[in-house]
């Protein structure tokens, strides 16, 4: 779902959310979409957005995601894969209050 590039670019934000349950709002300030498609032959501009949340164990740690995505163009020529533009991570309790 992601390209190389992508992957080591989140892989501190998901370190992040795993150490303090902080969540992860991969998006673009101004738009709303941030994860940008791959694009080439048959391959037309696609954008999407998501949403990573921290999910605690029973025993108070976080152990698992509950994430969310939405892409906004067409698939064309599938697999497609994503580059990450911007992205924000935020403490829960940040969150709460906003």
């Amino acid at each position: 779902m992601l390209t190389p590039s992508a992957r080591d670019k989140i892989r501190p934000a998901l370190e992040h959310l795993y150490d303090t349950s902080a969540a992860i709002d991969l998006c673009l300030t101004g738009g709303g979409l941030c994860l940008t498609g791959e694009s080439g032959l048959n391959r037309p501009a696609i954008e999407a957005r998501a949403v990573m949340l921290p999910l605690r164990s029973d025993l108070g740690d976080v152990s698992r995601i509950l994430g969310a995505f939405i892409s906004d163009g067409s698939i064309g020529r599938t697999p497609r894969r994503f580059d990450v533009d911007v992205g924000t991570v935020r403490p829960l309790t940040e969150m709460a209050r906003s």
